[in-house]
């Protein structure tokens, strides 16, 4: 790496300060991705784009759990340092690699059961290229934040998310041609991340011993969590994939294109818990329950508060305002939006979750409740979809991630009560 760039990711006059101003950022362009680049999409390309585009990045936003494996809160958590850096890496080459075989097993799935043509499989594939950087790269910058530079790490994911931005928005306007851009931006991803990380690695990473009996020990321990992120990340996107290939491509992107602030408050939760991770694992380890509580207390309060200016704020305006950016009328699709608003804030409380029984090392329990979720949601989706349409898989998905936060709470409190005791 360039001398004067590795200064300025690592430089800094306050790490905390820098810590929540990148991770902030980065989080932000890591959630808009798929609402920026479907608006350039959508509006100098084809509906086809705009449906492969949407359900490519959903797809591969759920194979990325794959190849990051529910490891990144664990190593970030991993106070005794009970597994080396080097078995770290090593393990997430192999995870990195289930990914890969994941994805090519879901395209052939995809062209043989939903019509998938060669384009579309091939925007899939490398769409999904760029998720498997994400996840290699993901592991260098949980040993940074353990080590407390979270703020390196965020500033090198910025880095090479603005250049993709920049690049995937002139490559599809110039070519019209989501399949050339796909393939240009995965190139140049796995460039950058390349030239940014490695520099880092001689810097901040030790030479350790990696031994396969500890890496199957890792990996066997954290199947639950994996499993756990792999469930999140299909409940939250569980309406993508049921309608994929069932209803029009028009109906497809208008349904995404209401979807998308779904994630707007998930992203506020991002900014407020990947920095205080670390600080959470710290409290419940020095058994400072009480403190513990009223943080996690006030995080589930703050959400609340932001959902519910959201949703009013949505239900006003919101509807308008996407109709006037993405070119296409979402008018009528007010009951749909405010249930999906509504289910975004309870996605938020979920992964505040998540990071919690992560704490407390209750993997098993946390992947047992959102599979009961995930599994009601198979067996009614389909149904729901052809006797009440999109607006029944709306409420369907609101209801089921509430049973789960409810499920999850209850299990928290009564866990907080015989630690107390």
């Amino acid at each position: 790496m360039n001398k004067f760039l590795q200064e300025k990711l690592v430089s800094t006059k306050s790490i905390s300060k820098s810590s929540f101003f990148w991770s902030a950022f980065s989080a932000t362009l890591n959630s808009f991705q798929t609402t920026v680049l479907l608006l350039f999409i959508t509006r100098s390309g084809s509906i086809e784009d705009s449906s492969i585009f949407v359900i490519a990045y959903a797809v591969g936003n759920l194979l990325l759990t794959v190849g990051k494996f529910g490891v990144r809160n664990y190593q970030v958590t991993d106070q005794e340092k009970k597994y080396s850096d080097q078995e770290y890496i090593d393990s997430r080459k192999i995870t990195v690699a289930f990914m890969i075989l994941a994805t090519v097993v879901y395209i052939f799935y995809g062209i043989i059961n939903n019509n998938y043509s060669a384009y579309k499989a091939l925007c899939m594939l490398f769409i999904c290229g760029f998720k498997m950087i994400d996840a290699y790269e993901d592991v260098y910058h949980g040993k940074l934040q353990q080590i407390g530079r979270l703020d390196i790490a965020s500033k090198a994911l910025s880095l090479r998310y603005v250049l993709f931005y920049v690049l995937f928005i002139i490559t599809y306007l110039l070519f019209n041609n989501l399949l050339l851009s796909s393939l240009i931006c995965f190139c140049f991803n796995a460039f950058i991340f390349i030239y940014t990380n490695f520099g880092l690695l001689r810097t901040f990473f030790s030479k350790t011993i990696s031994t396969a009996k500890n890496i199957k020990h890792l990996l066997v321990e954290l199947f639950p969590l994996a499993l756990t992120s792999i469930l999140i990340m299909y409940l939250a996107n569980a309406p993508k994939y049921l309608i994929d290939g069932v209803v029009s491509d028009s109906v497809q992107t208008n349904f995404n294109i209401v979807f998308m602030p779904v994630f707007v408050i998930a992203l506020f939760g991002t900014y407020i818990f990947n920095p205080m991770i670390k600080g959470l694992s710290e409290l419940y380890q020095s058994k400072d329950y009480k403190k513990f509580n009223i943080t996690i207390l006030k995080l589930i309060l703050l959400i609340v508060f932001i959902t519910g200016i959201v949703v009013v704020i949505g239900d006003l305006i919101g509807l308008k305002i996407l109709s006037i950016i993405y070119g296409v009328d979402v008018n009528d699709w007010t009951l749909i939006f405010t249930f999906l608003l509504v289910a975004g804030g309870i996605l938020a409380i979920l992964n505040l979750m998540n990071i919690v029984y992560t704490i407390f090392r209750q993997q098993k329990l946390l992947t047992l409740i959102f599979l009961i979720g995930s599994i009601i949601f198979v067996i009614l989706g389909g149904f729901v979809l052809t006797t009440f349409g999109l607006l029944g898989v709306s409420i369907l998905f609101c209801c089921i991630l509430g049973l789960v936060l409810i499920m999850l709470l209850g299990f928290m409190f009564l866990i907080m009560k015989i630690n107390v005791e």
